[in-house]
């Protein structure tokens, strides 16, 4: 591997190939602080302050930290803390759930990712036929997963953008002309 490409995340990569960017960190030029200014470690995990009135139910054998719980927690935590979310309603990720938990969900439902997709949709769909059930089958679908969260926790996405709606549509209409491919969640959720 050429010198310094081991540290390049995957976005720098992909832009270096098409040629949107350098591809090796000896030709990125540093301005400001040097690098080693920088000791200081900030804390790789999420606080933990989610919402008391959200019920949370995670696989048994197996959630990942870098999927669908890590995700799905990172998204409440900013979506309570940052923009006063509300609760009331069910978030249900992991392999290996306990049946018994999905029998006493509160409210509608979140499942996030293929394997609790996989093992409770159909039952939980079943089981509260008069409530919503929504589905993110992939792990990393961060869109549709802040989509619903924000749709369950009383918030319109434009309110998360710090400008004023017309702006932000007239910026996102702007930037779909222009080739925009992102996933965006709705503007009005």
């Amino acid at each position: 591997m050429p010198h310094g490409e081991s540290v390049m995340v995957e976005h720098q990569r992909l832009a270096a190939k098409r040629e949107l960017s350098v591809g090796h960190l000896a030709e990125i030029e540093v301005l400001g602080m040097p690098l080693a200014g920088f000791t200081e470690r900030y804390p790789s995990q999420i606080l933990g302050r989610l919402p008391p009135d959200v019920t949370i139910v995670e696989g048994q054998d197996h959630a990942c930290i870098e999927g669908c719980k890590g995700n799905s927690q990172c998204i409440l935590e900013m979506l309570y803390n940052d923009y006063h979310g509300r609760g009331g309603w069910s978030l249900v990720y992991g392999k290996g759930l306990d049946r018994t938990a999905l029998e006493n969900l509160s409210g509608d439902i979140l499942i996030a990712g293929p394997c609790a997709v996989g093992k409770a949709a159909t039952f939980l769909r079943q089981h509260y036929p008069n409530r919503k059930v929504y589905i993110v089958n992939a792990h990393n679908d961060l869109m549709l997963n802040t989509t619903y969260q924000a749709r369950l926790s009383g918030i319109t996405p434009v309110k998360m953008v710090p400008l004023n709606p017309i702006a932000s549509a007239w910026l996102l209409l702007q930037a779909k002309l222009h080739g925009l491919t992102s996933l965006v969640p709705p503007l009005l959720g």
